[in-house]
């Protein structure tokens, strides 16, 4: 049975794509089947699993995945853009992402059911690992709605100083609030 685990957290530069590839690098090495998803319209991710953005023109990315999700296309070609946004890495798979997904959440904005988006497009890979581990950017909005809703445990790197707690339960309340 797959877990899908969130690196999120509110903070920039608080070590949560690092978390995220290491854990995904640590896991494949103890023989597990992992995904890595970059939900981070910086796709820091993406770069450290040595992908580069540049080289993704005509290979779908989380950016395709959503926006196929949101136009309701059917489940035979939803399947092979999940099938195809896959990279294969020596560490890890991978669902890149490049600066377009950052141009998707107005369109999700007005979707049915728009903070399970991420859910059921993983929906497609999950037989295929026992682990996927999803990469946030920092925030409270619908990407990281879409990510909570979509894992069964989350990872909340933060910093060891006392202002740093304050901001998490600060955005704990933001979003029980949507």
């Amino acid at each position: 049975m797959c877990k899908v685990i969130s690196v999120i957290s509110s903070k920039g530069g608080v070590g949560k794509t690092v978390s995220a590839v290491n854990i995904s690098a640590y896991m494949q090495m103890h023989g597990k089947r992992v995904c890595a998803v970059d939900l981070d319209p910086l796709h820091n991710l993406t770069k450290h699993f040595g992908i580069h953005p540049g080289n993704l023109k005509d290979h779908p990315t989380i950016y395709d995945m959503l926006l196929a999700a949101l136009n309701d296309c059917d489940e035979e070609e939803f399947e092979q853009v999940a099938e195809n946004s896959i990279c294969h890495s020596s560490t890890a798979d991978v669902i890149p992402a490049t600066s377009r997904l950052s141009s998707i959440e107005s369109i999700m904005n007005g979707a049915a059911g728009r903070d399970r988006l991420l859910d059921y497009v993983l929906s497609f890979i999950r037989d295929k690992y026992d682990y996927i581990i999803i990469d946030c950017h920092p925030g409270s909005d619908l990407y990281a709605i879409n990510a909570l809703t979509a894992s069964d445990t989350v990872l909340i790197p933060v910093e060891a100083h006392v202002l740093s707690s304050d901001r998490w339960r600060n955005w704990f309340a933001q979003l029980s609030e949507n």
